[in-house]
């Protein structure tokens, strides 16, 4: 399959299966997010872009079959920002910082404090996040479709306590405290969202039974499900259904010893390209 030309400048949803296929031409309208829809990183630079109330185009790219030219700007990684004059960025954090740029003054949502002192409480909390490697330990447990007891036992023990007590201190209000999202929610958010998202999909019904985190985790559950309701997240949230194709593609790969990198083929019937 090819990518949809008639789309490419324009807000529709594009699709991009690399390989040979050239890149596609650069979208004179509009912003471009170079993405798949259950990559945490790219959601992250998504969120961010909703927000702030900027229009861009979603084109989801094939992991398992990246373009050389993908491959030569940053190894192939998403996501990848790419302007109106075909000028590109990468890294989640970077993209992010690009949508608080580009936003003219007042427009979206106030995503950074405007106390000094809060807004450096927040780079410090989401550095901490990333320090710790929370992040890192839903998406370990995640891929390992909870075949790995270490990361099972990490994530129960160290990870899921700790999700808990940031999202039963800021009770009915957002991480920081506010009444709207800040960074720290979009830089949590998604790394709590795909995880929980398995439970909703119907994948790995023995790894969510032994979670129990309806049980021992409530206001993370509560705090998760109002995330994926907001209305700058929605239209972008993961789909379950796309996640369990993921997490069968997983459960087979592991049993020849193999990786799965997020295709095209687990999003094909669940998006309209």
């Amino acid at each position: 399959m090819t990518t949809n030309t008639t789309k490419l400048h324009t807000l529709d949803l594009l699709a991009y299966y690399g390989g040979d296929e050239p890149k596609p031409e650069t979208n004179q309208n509009h912003i471009r997010i170079y993405a798949h829809n259950l990559c945490p990183f790219a959601a992250r630079a998504k969120y961010t872009f909703s927000a702030k109330g900027i229009e861009f185009q979603e084109c989801f790219v094939d992991l398992g079959n990246k373009a050389q030219w993908h491959k030569d700007f940053n190894g192939g990684l998403i996501p990848v920002v790419e302007n109106q004059a075909g000028k590109m960025i990468p890294e989640s954090t970077i993209c992010m910082n690009l949508a608080l740029r580009l936003a003219p003054l007042g427009q979206g949502i106030n995503v950074v404090p405007t106390d000094p002192m809060e807004a450096a409480k927040m780079r410090y909390a989401m550095e901490q996040f990333t320090k710790k490697n929370h992040g890192g330990n839903c998406i370990g447990l995640l891929n390992s479709c909870g075949l790995n007891e270490e990361k099972v036992q990490t994530f129960l023990n160290v990870s899921l306590p700790f999700f808990e007590e940031m999202c039963k201190t800021a009770g009915d209000k957002w991480l920081m405290g506010t009444d709207d999202l800040t960074l720290l929610d979009i830089h949590c958010g998604p790394m709590w969202e795909k995880i929980y998202c398995a439970e909703e999909s119907g994948a790995l019904p023995d790894l969510m039974l032994r979670l129990n985190w309806r049980e021992t985790a409530p206001a993370w559950c509560a705090y998760v499900d109002r995330f994926r309701e907001h209305p700058a997240i929605k239209p972008y949230r993961f789909d379950p259904s796309s996640l369990r194709a993921q997490c069968e593609k997983l459960i087979a790969a592991a049993a020849l010893g193999q990786g799965a990198p997020l295709s095209m083929a687990v999003l094909e019937g669940n998006f309209d390209f």
